[in-house]
């Protein structure tokens, strides 16, 4: 009985590691590396961490968003700007500046003003 188990566990065991290499092997051939998961490849994902960082020093750097809790989104290029803020001045320049920067393909302005500002 001891020697079935111990042959279930090994064969078990040669079937997972032979699936993890397939996944590996197929994955190492199609250059995604650091992929996201959603169908953006490494390139694509870094160029949407580079427009983030962007944008964000930018928005830190303005006298107008300074200060103001932004949430940037960036998915393939199209930038998502989420959060409250305290006037529709600062809404408006945060997408504004999000246009400017390089290789932003489109900005989605979904800053809510709070009520009394």
């Amino acid at each position: 009985m001891k020697k079935i188990l111990i042959a279930s566990l090994l064969a078990f065991s040669v079937t997972m590691l032979s699936a993890c290499a397939a996944a590996l092997l197929d994955s190492a051939g199609s250059g995604d590396y650091g992929s996201s998961g959603d169908g953006r490849g490494g390139a694509q994902v870094a160029e949407d961490r580079t427009i983030s960082a962007t944008l964000q020093k930018r928005l830190s750097a303005d006298p107008v968003t300074t200060g103001s809790e932004i949430q940037i989104v960036t998915t393939n290029a199209v930038v998502v700007l989420k959060g409250d803020v305290a006037s529709v001045r600062i809404s408006r320049r945060a997408a504004e500046i999000a246009g400017q920067v390089e290789k932003v393909r489109a900005v989605r302005n979904y800053l809510w003003v709070r009520s009394g500002s």
